[in-house]
């Protein structure tokens, strides 16, 4: 994969927008591969936003260039860009060099230093057990995060009391390998889902909701 970008003004998002994308489509395309980059590019128009949970040091700030200038917000998954440190120095590389519409992590310092930074920050928690599940529950009154992406998707019924209760808005994905799966999430009130299926992304949220 190669590209070329062009001298521009790259898009420069807003939190307000970025919800509206996401009320729009409800759909945040996982990127784990730089082969990806390119099918994202392609079925856009069903996709509010782009986690990259791919690159190094190197590459990553490359890769948000070519999607951010397709008018496409990226969520980077700070813990997952080979070479980088998620300390103070760290995210301030992100923030002010790198520059994503956002910061997905699950480390609190990660978040505390991108919030005082004034990024748009994800909390990423995974539901493996019922005591995570009442410290999310217990933790709401004070999120200090833009958003929460909660995983995996197929526990629904733990899921729906997360939603209910947040103030902020709810993502969910993992484990999206049938679009029951998909249909079952979204109708329990998710802001958005969150998958590498690449299928969903060609047939976008509601064009799976009206089958």
């Amino acid at each position: 994969m190669s590209y070329q970008l062009e001298e521009a003004i790259l898009v420069k998002f807003k939190k307000n927008d970025f919800y509206q994308r996401l009320e729009q489509h409800k759909l945040i395309a996982v990127v784990n591969d730089p082969s990806q980059i390119e099918k994202v590019i392609k079925y856009k128009e069903h996709i509010s936003a782009v986690t990259l949970m791919t690159g190094n040091i190197l590459t990553v700030k490359r890769y948000i260039d070519i999607l951010q200038k397709e008018e496409i917000p990226v969520i980077l998954h700070i813990e997952k860009i080979e070479g980088l440190k998620a300390d103070h120095y760290g995210v301030d590389f992100i923030i002010e060099y790198v520059k994503p519409f956002g910061i997905l992590t699950t480390k609190k310092s990660v978040m505390k230093q991108a919030k005082s930074k004034g990024a748009f920050v994800i909390q990423m928690v995974f539901l493996f057990d019922t005591g995570i599940y009442h410290n999310i529950l217990d933790s709401l009154d004070d999120i200090k995060v833009d958003m929460l992406e909660i995983m995996p998707c197929r526990a629904t019924d733990l899921l729906e009391e997360i939603v209910r209760l947040s103030p902020v808005p709810v993502v969910t994905g993992g484990l999206l390998t049938d679009i029951r799966y998909a249909k079952e999430a979204l109708s329990i009130g998710v802001a958005s889902l969150a998958t590498t299926n690449v299928e969903i992304w060609k047939r976008g949220v509601y064009g799976l909701l009206n089958e």
